[in-house]
């Protein structure tokens, strides 16, 4: 600690060791807040460009996001290449259906069949040979990580997502 002296019946002075520390400790603070200001902005912590992903398996693709919040929709949209006309069958299982729960799906499917962990869906066929799309609506009901397995005739793909609180 340096000298003090005394003006008016007090002590003034400074400490340049302390300030040097907390000047070194403050730009450590900053920096860590700006790092965490971009990672929030790429998407690394919830919704964002880094936060959408995509998995395909012959036919069958999926867009999705890595990262869900509780009790925030989110989406899985799932596209089918030239499903056979007539009508195709969708099947969605694992800890999606505990953690998250499908709240809709568009188009509407014409049937479905519980299953233990999931439901087989069953969509009409487009009249023309086109890629089908389906969007799955979840909304996260706990926090933890979730795993979808998701199939359409012989192509299946298998997604990890995390929800965050």
């Amino acid at each position: 600690m340096e000298h003090l002296s005394e003006i008016g019946g007090v002590e003034v002075g400074h400490d340049r060791g302390f300030e040097q520390k907390w000047w070194t400790f403050m730009q450590s603070v900053w920096t860590g807040m700006a790092l965490l200001v971009i990672v929030g902005l790429t998407g690394a912590l919830g919704r964002g460009p880094l936060n959408n992903v995509s998995a395909r398996s012959g036919s069958l693709s999926a867009r999705y996001e890595r990262l869900m919040r509780f009790k925030t929709p989110s989406e899985i949209r799932l596209e089918v290449a030239s499903p056979p006309s007539g009508q195709f069958s969708v099947e969605i299982r694992g800890s999606c259906f505990q953690k998250s729960g499908v709240r809709s799906l568009t188009p509407e499917p014409i049937a479905a069949q519980p299953l233990t962990q999931g439901a087989v869906y069953t969509f009409p066929g487009p009249a023309k040979p086109t890629p089908a799309t389906i969007a799955v609506a979840f909304e996260p009901g706990s926090v933890g990580p979730v795993d979808c397995h998701i199939s359409a005739g012989t192509d299946a793909l298998s997604i990890r997502q995390f929800i965050l609180p």
